[in-house]
């Protein structure tokens, strides 16, 4: 991290203790070449602390704020770019802001963060651990430690945009997420704040290989005998993480790698 991209390399990982970029410097050895180290990127929406969940409350229609109570990003951006807007920021941790409403939704349309969501303490209106919960905003952003009136006249900006244009003035913000959906108004009490720091789960770069996944070397020429497959590869996501690929990698580079030693 702190070799291809510094700015990660104070982010918290969440892989797994082996994950340390030993096949890639294995492959460097043989002179193989690498692709979009340039792009590693954090993934936005997790807890504090040691919670392994993330909750993505703004594709269901929160948004996200900064300890001075301002909005600072698009949040149907891709959860990638919206971690690095987040670590631009002077906070260590940034919030998504939602009403009960949006919990809701968000329950009802993801059962990973149901798990997070639907809580004992939430569903009485109180603070959970990981969460801040209040009757009003001026409520909820005097126990987070946020801007209070900062809040509420982000709050009451959105809200007439949504209202009178159905888009955020600010930001461009008109969908949830892709394209998809319609931004809604934060409006129904209670109120949540839920502080979030991204995290990083993968990097999304790796060895360049060409159509048979063979490693490609610095020259532009194939390794003899040295195939690559899954997370090691880099050259398909670019900037930003296209969701669901992780597994997509490994199985159809894997095929293809099989079917090319089979065929030598």
């Amino acid at each position: 991290m702190e070799k291809y991209n510094p700015l990660m390399a104070k982010v918290t990982p969440a892989g797994c203790k082996g994950n340390t970029g030993d096949g890639l410097k294995m492959a460097q050895a043989y002179g193989a070449d690498v692709l979009d180290t340039n792009y590693i990127k954090a993934t936005f929406g997790y807890q504090l602390g040691n919670y392994p969940d993330s909750v993505h409350c703004y594709y269901a229609g929160a948004i996200i704020v900064n300890h001075e109570g301002k909005r600072f990003v698009n949040e149907s951006k891709s959860y990638k770019l919206l971690s690095d807007a987040a670590l631009a920021q002077p906070d260590e941790y940034t919030f998504q802001l939602f009403d009960e409403n949006i919990r809701n939704r968000r329950i009802k349309e993801h059962p990973r963060n149901a798990m997070v969501l639907n809580n004992e303490f939430l569903n009485a209106g109180k603070d959970a651990p990981f969460c801040f919960c209040g009757a009003t905003l001026e409520e909820v952003a005097k126990k987070a430690g946020v801007n209070v009136e900062n809040l509420k006249e982000t709050v009451a900006k959105y809200n007439s945009d949504i209202e009178m244009n159905g888009k955020d003035s600010v930001f461009g913000r008109d969908s949830l997420t892709s394209g998809f959906g319609k931004p809604l108004k934060i409006e129904k009490g209670p109120f949540f704040l839920y502080p979030t720091k991204p995290r990083c789960i993968a990097t999304y770069c790796g060895l360049r290989i060409d159509a048979n996944a063979r490693v490609i070397d610095v020259f532009g020429e194939a390794i003899p005998g040295l195939y690559a497959c899954g997370e090691a590869t880099g050259g398909v996501h670019g900037a930003a993480y296209m969701t669901g690929t992780a597994l997509g990698k490994a199985f159809s580079f894997g095929r293809l790698a099989a079917l090319d030693i089979a065929n030598s």
